[in-house]
Order: structure tokens, then sequence, then C-alpha cells
């Protein structure tokens, strides 16, 4: 069955580029260069849309409010909405959620992103010379790209970020039990996506170990917040039947203060969850 996506880019630029990254799903792009001729297609009876995409390269609050006026219409609340923009900071994203925004997708953009993206949308397979790619190199690459991101919007925008750090492994008395690191990562990040605030972040980071992006947070807010997860890894009902031979170790680093390169704050943050590492495994062999 053929999709179709509807994008609002002046240039057409995305129209060719989703032609080349989509084939193997089988969709129509149609390309129009504002909101009046995408309304006039809608208003179509005809017209069959699956995906509505909107490119935002300039006139920032024009694009927002000419959408936000789009999608007030009937015809088109329920359509899924993508945002493409090189603008990646909190309140531009923070006005796409407000408009219902299904994806937003950072440009410069990776293939695989696109493609995963509007695969899940179409509620489409990924098919298996895609899906050798995009386990952990698509996650991974995914937090990089917003990390640089938000830490250039926070250096504009003089406000703190703090970087999480959390590392899921067996503790050292576990007698052989099998242990699913990277589901228990993974059931850490899905609970915590419904416990943070609208702005934050949580991902997946090569499988036993996760990432939470706090913007705004200075490090005492940090704390307080890994107090919580700490919390949640003990008492949480879902995460307490898969943990209970697993240790989680945590650390966190906070922009400006800690610096700003991003190489240098993970480096950080990985020396210091080795560090714990190590000292629980040296007391461990001490009480042997």
């Amino acid at each position: 069955m053929s999709h179709c996506i509807l994008c609002i880019d002046e240039t057409e630029q995305i129209k060719e580029e989703f032609k080349e990254l989509l084939k193997d799903l089988d969709v129509r792009i149609v390309n129009v260069k504002d909101e009046s001729e995408a309304e006039a297609l809608l208003k179509d009876r005809s017209f069959k849309c699956d995906i509505l995409v909107r490119v935002v390269s300039r006139d920032v609050t024009d694009s927002f409010k000419g959408m936000e006026m789009l999608k007030s219409k009937e015809f088109c609340r329920h359509l899924p909405l993508v945002i493409i923009s090189e603008y990646t900071d909190i309140n531009n994203i923070m006005k796409a959620k407000k408009l219902g925004v299904t994806e937003y997708i950072a440009k410069p953009y990776d293939r695989l992103t696109v493609y995963e993206k509007i695969s899940r949308i179409l509620a489409k397979p990924v098919i298996e010379s895609w899906q050798n790619y995009m386990e952990d190199d698509l996650i991974i690459y995914s937090w990089s790209e917003l990390l640089s991101k938000e830490l250039k919007s926070s250096s504009r925008g003089q406000y703190p970020i703090s970087i999480m750090m959390g590392s899921v492994i067996p503790q050292f008395s576990n007698t052989g039990q099998d242990i699913d690191l990277t589901e228990l990562a993974n059931l850490m990040v899905m609970i915590l996506k419904t416990k943070l605030r609208d702005t934050d972040t949580a991902f997946v980071y090569k499988g036993n170990s996760f990432i939470v992006l706090l913007p705004f947070a200075d490090k005492k807010g940090a704390e307080t917040v890994k107090k919580k997860i700490e919390l949640l890894f003990r008492e949480h009902a879902m995460i307490k039947n898969k943990s209970s031979c697993c240790s989680l170790f945590m650390a966190s680093v906070t922009s400006p203060d800690d610096g700003r390169i991003k190489e240098k704050l993970m480096d950080m943050l990985e020396n210091e969850i080795s560090r714990q590492i190590r000292s629980a495994e040296l007391q461990a062999a001490q009480r042997v």
C-alpha cells in the first residue's frame, strides 16, 4: 500500500532528499511552499495524506504560527506532524510540542534517523538491510547530536545543563544468574520518561547504560534528580523484578561548571562510573 507525505518546504530540497531516503517505503512525496497551499490540498477529499512534514529553515515564528493555524483545522488535527529544522533550542522544541508534533528531526540529519522515524509513524517494518545499522548507532547518534546542539543553546542562553549517566552491572556477589542488562536499561529509560520534565530527555547508551539530559538544572538540581533515580531503581515494582541482582552506578556533570566540550564531559562521566565500579569491585574482594 502506497503512502503519501505532504511536505511544506519553500525550497523543495527535502522532497528530493526524502525521495531517495525513503524509496524502500513506497511513499509519494508531495511538496507545497506554504500552509495556504497545504490547506487547499488537504481540504480536497480526494487527496489522501499520511504525514505532514514542515521544514523550518527561516522565519521560525511565522512557520510555527502558520502550522498552529493549519493544525487547528478539523481535517488536519489528527495528521502526524514532523518538524525538520536546524533550530533545536529548547524554546523551539517546546513550541513544536504545543503543536502536537510527532517527531522533531534536527538538521543536518542522519539518513538512518529519518528512515526510522518515518517508518515508525507509518507502522512499517524496518527492512533487514537497514536494521543492521539502526540499533546502537542510531541511538548514540541521536544522543550525540542532541547534546551538541543543547550545549550550544545553553551557551547562547546562558543557562546550565546537567548530564547524568547511569550504568547497570551485575552485583559482584551474583552467582551466575542470567541478567539482560540491556533490557533493564531500556526499562529504566521507559519509566524515567514518564517521570521527567518535558524539557528533559533520557536515552539508552551503549547497552547497559543510560543518559539523562537536564536543561536548566544546576549541580544541586542534578543531585536531587540523581537521588530520585536511585530510589526508583530500588523501589519501583517493575524495576525491582529485574534488578535484584544488579547495582546502579551514577555520575553527573554540569555545563558550564565542568566545561562546555561534549567529548570531555562524556569522558568525565565514563571515568567517574569506571572509578565507582573499580571501588565496588575492590570492596567486594576485601569482603571475601
